[in-house]
């Protein structure tokens, strides 16, 4: 059975390698044989992972470095943006308060049912623009747009009046379409994106206004995150429908300028500018009466308000990148120095073992040597001594020494394969004169060992 199963699971690794790779003499298999691959020895396995790790870190550092400074780019842009759009809009807003200063020197005043923009009603239903971002690595700055909204909308429901929801960003829109207070009262998305323009703005701000002259909603406010510094920002809500002559002519304005204090350091500057002063158009003679003036320049002021919060979300939203990205760069260099320590005390550690296991190594084998030198020698005293006795005895018994015995059983062994070895009468007498002279040598000995022992 075991044998069975053995041959089973062969044959179905065998297919599925087949079926995986039908061709084992293609390219791809040669380049996957050939290619060579690391081996990791016990031990070393944590330490190889260690350095792919600050290979990671690394990696991750350098990315975030670049991220940075591309948001610091768009950063700029993004300023450089509102620095252009505001004379524009100081303009528009010159014109509308002289408007409104020649319909406050008519006798007959305005009906505010002329101009719809500035009807204030009582309101019944409020139309909330949420403004966040569309991509993530900014820290906290979308969590915070979507709870500033969150918690506008629960206070109006609060209240009792009935809430439309325009989401503007991606985070923004999956967000609040989950939660169960603005899941039915989504009435509108757009895409934020880096470098908000005009017709954007222009249409979020026409879908609003056409339920609002429709009856359909009663405000329109507009909650975003505002630029403090380039460490904190601020929800900020702004009412952008009905428009105020109040508000209107106390409009103010603020542009956040990104600025380098030295090396990689990047901080803010803030810059106010008041109100723009009314245009002395008193004497200009209008083709059109001054409320059809004021009612088409009324949603151009809006639209610009519009574009100016876009504008000031997205440049919070990038010095927030700015700063996430900057924090994430600095943190992967001292997580990378961190590893490359921890990397260098186990690479440490492991050289130290190698030195201790290879000096041990060597002290057996030298150990194991000696051993063998001494059994060696052993053997070959043992092998001396059997030889003395041997021809002490042949002494005695009138045989041939050690060393002529063990000749002749070499040259009985070799005389098939000698040339001169054609007369073993000769060969024999030649030894048995060897053995003689061994043998006065030995009767030397052994009286010299006599009289030694005799002493």
């Amino acid at each position: 059975m075991r044998l069975g199963a053995l041959l089973l699971a062969g044959f179905f690794g065998l297919s599925s390698t087949f079926v995986l790779n039908p061709d084992p003499c293609s390219s791809w298999s040669r380049s996957r044989a050939l290619l060579s691959r690391p081996t990791i020895l016990m031990g070393k396995g944590e330490m190889y992972q260690t350095r792919d790790r600050i290979t990671s870190v690394k990696n991750i550092g350098q990315i975030c470095g670049a991220m940075k400074a591309s948001a610091a780019v768009k950063v700029r842009r993004a300023q450089n943006a509102a620095v252009i759009n505001r004379p524009f809009n100081a303009g528009i807003q010159s014109l509308i308060k002289g408007l409104l200063q020649i319909l406050r020197n008519l006798e007959e005043p305005v009906d505010s049912e002329k101009v719809p923009l500035l009807n204030v009603r009582p309101p019944k239903t409020v139309t909330v623009i949420v403004v966040g971002g569309d991509k993530g690595l900014c820290g906290s700055y979308n969590r915070d747009a979507i709870n500033a909204g969150r918690k506008r909308i629960s206070a109006l429901l609060r209240r009792g009046l009935n809430v439309k929801v325009y989401a503007v960003g991606k985070r923004v829109y999956n967000s609040l379409k989950r939660s169960p207070e603005t899941t039915n009262n989504m009435v509108g998305y757009a895409d934020c994106t880096t470098s908000p323009t005009a017709e954007q703005a222009g249409k979020i701000l026409s879908e609003i206004i056409e339920d609002y002259k429709n009856g359909g909603t009663d405000r329109a406010e507009i909650v975003y995150n505002g630029i403090v510094t380039l460490d904190t920002f601020r929800p900020k809500y702004r009412t952008l429908i009905p428009l105020s002559p109040q508000g209107i002519e106390a409009a103010g304005d603020e542009i956040f300028s990104l600025v380098s204090s030295g090396g990689d350091k990047i901080g803010m500057e803030k810059k106010s500018f008041g109100a723009a002063e009314a245009a002395d158009i008193e004497g200009l003679n209008l083709l059109q009466k001054p409320i059809t003036v004021l009612n088409d320049l009324l949603p151009v002021f809006a639209e610009g308000q519009v574009l100016r919060c876009l504008q000031e979300g997205v440049a919070a939203e990038l010095a927030a990148r700015v700063r996430s990205m900057g924090t994430a760069a600095d943190n992967s260099k001292e997580l990378a120095k961190a590893l490359t320590r921890s990397f260098q005390k186990m690479r440490q550690a492991l050289i130290t073992q190698d030195v201790a296991e290879t000096a041990a190594g060597k002290e057996a084998v030298m150990n194991q040597i000696k051993q063998q030198e001494e059994a060696n020698n052993d053997a070959g005293g043992r092998l001396e001594k059997a030889a003395e006795l041997f021809n002490a005895l042949s002494f005695d018994y009138e045989l041939p020494p050690f060393e002529i015995v063990q000749r002749e059983s070499e040259a009985e062994q070799t005389q098939l394969d000698l040339p001169g070895a054609k007369n073993l009468a000769a060969q024999r007498e030649a030894v048995a004169a060897e053995a003689q002279k061994v043998r006065a040598k030995n009767r030397e000995t052994i009286k010299k060992l006599a009289l030694q022992s005799a002493q």
